[in-house]
């Protein structure tokens, strides 16, 4: 196998925590947790959770960069690329 059809379990790993960390971005919309009071130990274990699960999008593009880092998206000319004489 070469490496671009080998597979990586760590990205696996990854894309799977950056799920569920995603899944938490909205349990926080959801449970009110904007409008609470953070004057309670509770709220400082939640923004804590909050402030870690944040990294999920940043993550998610990350997970897509590495994947994408050894592929050619984009076929360049090779002509278009060299140096005219004159500017050497």
């Amino acid at each position: 196998m070469n490496r671009s059809t080998e597979r990586n379990v760590n990205l696996d790993i990854m894309r799977i925590l950056a799920l569920f960390l995603v899944i938490s971005i909205h349990f926080f919309l959801w449970n009110d947790f904007y409008k609470m009071n953070m004057n309670s130990p509770e709220a400082l274990i939640l923004s804590a959770i909050r402030t870690v699960s944040i990294c999920c999008v940043p993550l998610f593009l990350m997970i897509s960069g590495a994947l994408l880092s050894g592929k050619c998206l984009f076929p360049v000319n090779r002509k278009i690329l060299k140096k005219p004489a004159e500017l050497l």
